[in-house]
């Protein structure tokens, strides 16, 4: 995909929430949104719409600390969000 266009598949709305997410992580824990995730693991966290940290794990840029200090949180937002939706997870 082209620099600010998601991958086939991705759910831009997801998309959308999980950038609101990474800024509150990242606000929280003082550092760059960046380095929270990248646009292209949420793009892929909005593709997937993983269930599991192993899920979430499989995605290029989610390494164990980051799945430790932020899974959690953005699983959560995934799952609430499909079952508004009404979407298939993973």
């Amino acid at each position: 995909a082209a620099p600010g266009e998601l991958p086939a598949g991705a759910d831009a709305d997801l998309f959308e929430l999980l950038r609101q997410l990474r800024r509150q992580a990242a606000q929280q824990a003082k550092v760059q949104p960046y380095q929270v995730f990248t646009d292209a693991v949420l793009a892929e966290l909005s593709r997937g719409r993983p269930t599991t940290e192993e899920g979430m794990s499989r995605i290029s840029g989610v390494g164990e600390y980051r799945l430790r200090a932020y899974g959690k949180q953005f699983l959560n937002a995934i799952a609430d969000y499909c079952r508004e939706k009404k979407l298939e997870q993973d």
